[in-house]
């Protein structure tokens, strides 16, 4: 039988996360109560010591990515509205979130490519860093017994 090498509690949750040689697995207890009995019970199994580690959180980058991907895509659309208008071609504004559409519209004609071009850059560049940030900052600390 293998030994546990380390036990990751998550009372808020009531879970426990056991490692033991190269394996874990997880446990999802259904009640307070019994989460409690069953960490009490393995904890005294072996003279474990709490210590603390951070833990990655992969669930926290996604908001901020999918705001880029927006932002980025806006961005590539206002673009492609002021090149069609620079280069003399009709940019037809039809379908729904039409006025949505004439909002990109109008921002294109007054900035024209380059400020688009600049707007586009600097806006998806200012998501993409806040991505960044999160990704660093979405590591939490948890007590881990080994």
């Amino acid at each position: 039988m293998p030994k546990i090498d380390k036990v990751i509690p998550f009372d808020d949750q009531n879970i426990l996360q056991i490692f033991y040689g190269s394996e874990r697995s997880g446990f999802d207890l259904g009640n307070a109560t019994d989460y409690k009995e069953v960490r009490d019970y393995i904890l005294s199994q072996k003279n474990f010591s709490p210590s603390t580690e951070k833990l990655g959180n992969a669930g926290a980058i996604v908001k901020p990515a999918l705001y880029t991907l927006v932002v980025g895509i806006f961005s590539a659309v206002l673009v492609y509205m002021a090149k069609e208008l620079e280069s003399g071609n009709a940019v037809t504004v039809s379908g729904s979130r039409k006025g949505f559409k004439k909002i990109l519209l109008l921002i294109a004609e007054t900035l024209g490519f380059y400020g688009c071009l600049a707007l586009g850059i600097v806006a998806t560049a200012g998501f993409v860093i806040y991505t960044i940030k999160q990704i660093k900052n979405s590591k939490t600390e948890v007590t881990v017994y080994k």
